[in-house]
């Protein structure tokens, strides 16, 4: 997708939004702390009443547990990574996953399902043109939309790391529920590809800090091929997007 279609997808996704946010007082962002160069909110929005993502049927990743609460949402885009044995039969081996987080929690509280949409559409676009989008609304509205980053500490151990504006947030996490994605979701790029990684529920390790558990949801792309027959190379990637929902 082109850049300037970049701006205007990400553009919308703001503008509708903010145009979903409840207006009963006279100035219905008075009070917000942080304004774009019109005075809308666009990240860091009240998250008491978004509802975490639900498959159409059974099985059901585990609820939340209780005394919870959801603090913060992201759409994270990166890529999937797998080891081979080049030529062989054998399935690919994870080796982990990294990927951007992009605050999402505007469109988390108040058009959740364009958030739904724009996760499969994240995966569309290149990384670089992703960071250079949220870098110009970043600038103009003087508020992060790249928050954290995701990465794995060693190959059971999922990371996501948002110290990189200041915060002391970090999660160390392991899966603790794995569901199939729908099969509606979209499976790759252009979605062409091996269908997209399964939803989780991780929970908190020791070194986290000021989150209790995370889930990965509405995932797009991420799977590799069924065996290693093709793969030339002994590691490869699989480009991927996801909603990552955490709780405090």
């Amino acid at each position: 997708m082109h850049f300037l279609q970049t701006i205007t997808v990400l553009s919308a996704a703001v503008a509708v939004s903010v145009s979903a946010i409840p207006t009963g007082a006279a100035d219905p962002f008075n009070g917000l702390t942080k304004r774009t160069l019109t005075g809308v909110q666009l990240t860091q929005c009240d998250l008491s009443g978004a509802q975490l993502p639900k498959k159409g049927s059974s099985p059901q990743v585990p609820d939340p547990s209780s005394g919870t609460r959801l603090s913060t949402v992201v759409i994270g885009r990166g890529t999937q990574n797998y080891t081979c044995s080049p030529g062989s039969k054998d399935r690919p081996k994870s080796a982990g996953a990294v990927a951007m987080l992009y605050d999402a929690s505007c469109l988390a509280a108040y058009h959740s399902s364009l958030l739904h949409e724009l996760t499969g559409g994240f995966l569309q676009w290149k990384d670089s043109v992703t960071l250079l989008a949220a870098a110009i609304a970043g600038r103009i509205s003087n508020e992060h939309l790249l928050i954290g980053h995701h990465y794995f500490s060693d190959s059971t151990t999922p990371v996501f790391d948002f110290r990189i504006n200041g915060k002391p947030d970090i999660i160390f996490s392991s899966k603790k529920a794995n569901v199939p994605a729908p099969d509606h979701s979209v499976k790759g790029v252009n979605n062409e590809g091996f269908g997209a990684v399964d939803w989780l529920k991780l929970e908190s390790k020791s070194g986290t800090v000021g989150f209790k558990e995370a889930y990965r949801m509405i995932t797009a792309g991420g799977n590799p091929p069924p065996t290693c027959e093709n793969q030339k190379e002994g590691s490869f990637t699989v480009d991927y997007a996801a909603e990552y929902w955490f709780y405090s």
